[in-house]
């Protein structure tokens, strides 16, 4: 097998195209098995760095090829290792860079790029990578990068970048991933807040993933001493008003509070629909706002008590039923304390 991943890799390296495209599809295929997976681990020290090199060849069909190669084996613990010492996030990073400021269209494929990113990016060590730490000015430059990629307003350019939405996420973990999307005013999550309301047609996928990042930036908030910033950029309001844009017509009215136009569909109506995947993300992050008392008197102001009482009466979800009681535990506990005035109302026990 040594000499047949020898002869493979030799073929990768051909200065003819035709021969680089079918040997670098048979590499491609092989990471469709375990075993085929495992065949190009072993040969992973002369054929990753190969690899790397051909996200650079001048044949699309050839960087398609090796770009699925390493969506697939980024999925394997043990090869995302191997690629990560290798710098593959770095080698991407160079290649999208480059086509920013040549006009060009990334890879070529970005939504294989996003995917691959995607998957590295579960890993601290290329969240590290990706977001450029100790190098100065560099330091979260990419995570604009990222934001602006997935700002488009055709549609099937939105669904190609989807994974995209899933980077972010995954970087914003990190402090210095959530201080990229708040610096220069929280220019960057207030773009995210336009592009995660339903006025945008998009995957579940890219929504959620949207809304995943607005709970990593709530819960950091506290530890990383950015609460007057999240306040700012308008994010608790872009939250709240995607959990009243999925309540009911009648529940809106009861509520006496207007739809936010973030929250508004394509026709221009409320347009509610947020998956539990969505409601339980945005949730916990007003969970984790709750629990501070500068961001829980924006939220005593936003009527959010009210707008959670109204959530919990038509919730299905279990667990997102459990997020709404402790949220309101906290209310209940702190009514009376935060200095909120009669015109907020009070709040019940949810049981």
């Amino acid at each position: 097998m040594e000499d047949f991943m020898d002869e493979l890799i030799g073929l990768l390296e051909d200065k003819k195209e035709e021969v680089r495209v079918e040997a670098s599809t048979a590499v491609a295929g092989l990471t469709g098995s375990v075993d085929g997976k495992k065949l190009l681990q072993t040969s992973g020290s002369k054929l990753f760095p190969v690899l790397l090199r051909l996200l650079h060849d001048e044949s699309a069909k050839v960087t398609a090829q090796v770009y699925a190669t390493l969506v697939n084996l980024s999925l394997d613990e043990g090869a995302c290792r191997q690629l990560l010492t290798l710098g593959v996030v770095e080698r991407v990073m160079e290649i999208l860079r480059g086509s920013s400021k040549t006009g060009g269209d990334a890879s070529g494929d970005l939504q294989l790029t996003a995917k691959l990113l995607s998957n590295l990016t579960l890993h601290q060590e290329a969240i590290e990578q990706l977001l450029q730490k100790g190098k100065g000015p560099l330091e979260g430059y990419f995570v604009s990068w990222i934001v602006s990629a997935i700002v488009t307003e055709d549609r099937v350019k939105r669904d190609e970048r989807e994974y995209f939405a899933g980077v972010l996420t995954n970087v914003s973990q990190d402090k210095v991933g959530r201080a990229a999307l708040l610096d220069s005013s929280g220019a960057n999550l207030k773009v995210l807040s336009e592009e995660v309301g339903p006025s945008k047609a998009q995957s579940a996928l890219r929504r959620e993933s949207l809304c995943r990042v607005f709970r990593n930036v709530f819960m950091g908030c506290v530890k990383d001493g950015t609460v007057p910033l999240v306040i700012d950029s308008g994010a608790i309001d872009t939250s709240v008003g995607l959990l009243i844009g999925s309540l009911g017509s009648e529940e809106r009215k009861a509520l006496d509070t207007a739809v936010p136009s973030l929250a508004l569909g394509e026709d221009g109506g409320a347009a509610g629909g947020l998956t539990v995947a969505c409601r339980r993300a945005l949730l916990e992050g007003i969970l984790c706002l709750a629990e501070e008392e500068e961001a829980r008197k924006v939220l005593w102001k936003g009527k959010v008590p009210e707008i959670l009482q109204k959530l919990y009466e038509n919730e299905t979800d279990e667990e997102v039923n459990e997020i709404l009681e402790r949220c309101a535990d906290i209310f209940i506990s702190n009514q009376g304390s935060d200095g909120e005035d009669d015109a907020v109302g009070t709040v019940e026990e949810m049981d």
